[in-house]
């Protein structure tokens, strides 16, 4: 089903838009659906309108935001990478005592970021309805060894680390720099 300018689609149950995979409607006001993107292998996708009330598509800021991870994804890992670095750093002292034994084997100490790849697996995408100059904020949702509980969240903007932490960070974030809100 189409929408016309002035109909609400809020009938649509499935869509097939790309860049978007074909994706279905949640009870809980998503799209959901799977995705590969270059650095990781097919994980969970959630697109959130911005007013599914009014009008379930994504926005262009959401596919645009979409065709930048999926046309860019090497870039925007290595971003991920470079800010869990420096991140991984800081809040490492803090796990030792926390993990004891097993801190070598869950958060070793490493020599490069590259290295934390064998830590930490990306799990699900998250596409919010914030935008900030018209491109939607991706949030990136990974497991990682150090804390299997909650994970590590990742919000980004394009190619840009706009927050990182708790997985929560990837989909429960406030989008205090989005243009929209």
């Amino acid at each position: 089903m189409s929408s016309s300018k002035g109909m609400m689609d809020t009938d649509l149950n499935s869509l097939d838009l790309p860049p978007f995979p074909p994706m279905d409607w949640d009870d809980c006001d998503w799209w959901v659906g799977e995705i590969s993107l270059s650095f990781g292998s097919s994980v969970g996708l959630n697109v959130t309108p911005f007013d599914p009330t009014k009008s379930r598509l994504p926005s262009t800021a959401q596919s645009d935001a979409l065709a930048f991870q999926l046309n860019n994804g090497q870039r925007v890992f290595a971003a991920v990478l470079d800010a869990l670095w420096a991140y991984y750093q800081r809040i490492r002292p803090r796990y030792i005592d926390y993990l004891g034994s097993d801190v070598d084997q869950l958060m070793p100490a490493l020599d490069n970021p590259e290295a934390l790849m064998r830590l930490i697996d990306l799990r699900q995408v998250h596409v919010h309805p914030s935008e900030k100059s018209g491109i939607a904020h991706v949030g990136l949702q990974f497991g990682c060894t150090w804390d299997i509980e909650h994970g590590l969240g990742v919000m980004m903007h394009n190619d840009r680390v706009v927050e990182l932490g708790g997985a929560e960070v990837s989909f429960a974030w406030t989008p205090t720099e989005a243009d929209n809100m």
